[in-house]
């Protein structure tokens, strides 16, 4: 078991602490690798779901040994605080991400911001790694197991936009990994090592729309079908919310912020038949779009609030939101 300090080499289990500043070169060195050819290349997800299972299992002791009581705690320049286990999480899935898909742009919480000085560096790639590593910081650093997750997200990019291909999310309340393989969920319980395939829990819709929301107590909204705005519903930890839409607490959640709130749980939810949606023109979203380099935008935040549900959920749960 790891002891409570992490070490900038994964392999060594001491009690040095973990030191960001040693890996900003490095950084800049992996990500930032030339955009590779016009035909895209294979990547074998059942593979890197392994390395991701092998990864968490390693790292959770320590990441739940800091829950509530991390080494260190800074706040950001948006006001935001960050952990060291968000920094030591970000660097292993880093370098994981870096071996698995060396071509891929690399873009995670704690180190988007060595690319906005800089938006040409993230053009050209056809495929961008989104780390969350700890989304819901405050609920880490209170301790609440149900209220932060750890999430990896593969999407293929486009000039207009970017597609989930894989998504991966670690829920410590479960010590569990939900992944995606093409259309099929897979569960893996990090107690037992026992892996199943996870079947759609998705609720029958009958007199009312129920939307997942992590507002507040981390609980769920739950709204008659009637005109409800859209800042009424709107989250500030969109992974929890759409954790509990994909597990059949909720019929559709409405989530905005940066992609890498969203990257790695709506590939998990996209493979279980879950949609995204306009909240401007109420039409599907085949793509995603971030305002990545536009001038005065705050970089890789999405185009506008979007709705997460089934398709078949999706009339009714549309008549119910307003912008």
């Amino acid at each position: 078991m790891l002891d409570n300090h992490y070490t900038n080499d994964p392999d060594q289990n001491t009690n040095e602490p973990y030191d960001d500043s040693l890996d900003n070169e490095s950084f800049q060195d992996s990500s930032m690798s030339s955009p590779h050819a016009s035909q895209r290349s294979t990547v074998d997800y059942a593979v890197l779901s392994q390395q991701l299972s092998d990864l968490y299992q390693r790292i959770v002791p320590w990441i739940l040994s800091q829950a509530g009581n991390p080494d260190d705690i800074e706040v950001k320049s948006d006001n935001s605080r960050v952990t060291n286990v968000d920094k030591g999480v970000e660097q292993e899935l880093l370098a994981l991400a870096t071996t698995a898909l060396p071509q891929a742009l690399f873009v995670g919480e704690e180190t988007w911001e060595q690319l906005a000085n800089d938006p040409e560096k993230a053009n050209g790639f056809d495929r961008v790694v989104v780390v969350d590593p700890i989304d819901g910081t405050s609920n880490f650093i209170r301790g609440e197991k149900k209220g932060f997750a750890s999430v990896l997200g593969v999407w293929s990019s486009s000039a207009t936009g970017y597609t989930p291909e894989f998504g991966a999310v670690y829920c410590p309340d479960e010590n569990c990994l939900y992944y995606s393989l093409d259309d099929t969920v897979y569960r893996e319980d990090l107690t037992t090592g026992v892996t199943e395939e996870f079947q759609d829990a998705s609720p029958d819709l009958d007199d009312r729309v129920v939307f997942t929301s992590s507002v507040g107590d981390n609980g769920i909204v739950t709204t008659a079908t009637a005109d409800l705005d859209i800042e009424h519903l709107v989250g500030y930890a969109s992974v929890p919310d759409i954790v509990s839409l994909i597990r059949g607490e909720g019929h559709a959640c409405v989530t905005r912020g940066k992609l890498w709130d969203v990257a790695g749980v709506l590939g998990v939810a996209h493979a279980l038949g879950y949609r995204v949606y306009s909240t401007s023109t109420m039409q599907e979203l085949q793509e995603i779009d971030v305002l990545r380099d536009r001038p005065g935008s705050s970089p890789w935040t999405l185009e506008e609030a979007v709705v997460v549900c089934k398709p078949e959920h999706a009339d009714d749960v549309l008549s119910c939101i307003h912008s």
